[in-house]
């Protein structure tokens, strides 16, 4: 009786460490955490705009910007991989 409780304790063990281990993030790949995508409107002529750093702060050309569904214009100092050209307002997906 004995030998056949811990050979049922055994098999548990076994099925619930075999069962944890398989996760579905090994078959999916590694996931990227908190990313999202934005769609930016960037004005057709880059303005002066005040870029903050860690020594002192500085006068730069930005490019103004607004997220989708905002009346509000934000200075962004540089978009990795885009290229300007003044006099066209671009809509763009950025993440």
């Amino acid at each position: 009786m004995k030998t056949k409780n811990l050979f049922g304790i055994l098999m548990l063990f076994l099925f619930t460490f075999a069962f944890i281990s398989c996760d579905k993030e090994d078959e999916e790949g590694r996931k990227i955490t908190d990313y999202k995508e934005y769609v930016l409107t960037v004005a057709s002529e880059m303005r002066p705009g005040l870029m903050l750093a860690e020594g002192p702060d500085f006068l730069k050309e930005v490019y103004p910007v607004k997220k989708e569904n905002s009346e509000e214009w934000d200075a962004l100092g540089g978009i990795g991989g885009f290229e300007f050209e003044k006099g066209y307002e671009y809509r763009i997906k950025i993440s």
